[in-house]
C-alpha cells in the first residue's frame, strides 16, 4: 500500500487592512454580521468575488460622525485610488467629504486592499481645527 502526500495552501482573494487611527466597521460579503477592524488589523474575505464586488465602510465616530463610502471591487483595480467617505453634514452646509486613499497590492492570488491616510494630524489644543483652500 502505497501513499500519496499532498501540501494545499489556500489563499484568501481578498484582504483588507485598516492602517487609520480609528476604527472601521465593513460588512463582509457572504455574511450578516457586521465586522469591525481597529486600527492596524486585517481582515481576510474569503467569499469576495472580485470584479463582481460591492464592499462599503464605515468610519465610525470619527469627528463625532459616522462616514460611509461605498465601491465595487475590480478584477484588477489600480494601485492608488481615492475613496471618498460622505457625513450627513448640518442643515446649511449639506454633507461633508472625507477622502482617504487606498493602496492595493496582488501577491499570489491575494488581492490586498489598505486603506490609509497619507498625512494625519493630531489636535492636542482642545479646538476644532478647520482646514480651508486659500483664496489665493
Amino acid at each position: 500500500m502505497s501513499s500519496a502526500l499532498f501540501k494545499v495552501q489556500l489563499w484568501p482573494c481578498l484582504v483588507l487592512h485598516n492602517i487609520l487611527p480609528v476604527p472601521v466597521s465593513l460588512e463582509p460579503p457572504g455574511m450578516v454580521a457586521t465586522s469591525i477592524l481597529m486600527p492596524g488589523c486585517s481582515i481576510q474575505l474569503t467569499k469576495a468575488r472580485l470584479g463582481s464586488m460591492f464592499l462599503q465602510l464605515q468610519l465610525m465616530d470619527y469627528q463625532c460622525r459616522d462616514w460611509v463610502c461605498g465601491k465595487s471591487i475590480e478584477a484588477n483595480p489600480p494601485e492608488l485610488s481615492v475613496w471618498t467617505f460622505e457625513s450627513q453634514g448640518d442643515l446649511i452646509n449639506g454633507p461633508l467629504y472625507l477622502d482617504l486613499g487606498m493602496h492595493v497590492a496582488r501577491t499570489k492570488c491575494t488581492l490586498s486592499l489598505s486603506i490609509y491616510c497619507p498625512f494625519w494630524m493630531v489636535n492636542k489644543t482642545g479646538h476644532m481645527l478647520t482646514y480651508r483652500v486659500s483664496l489665493k
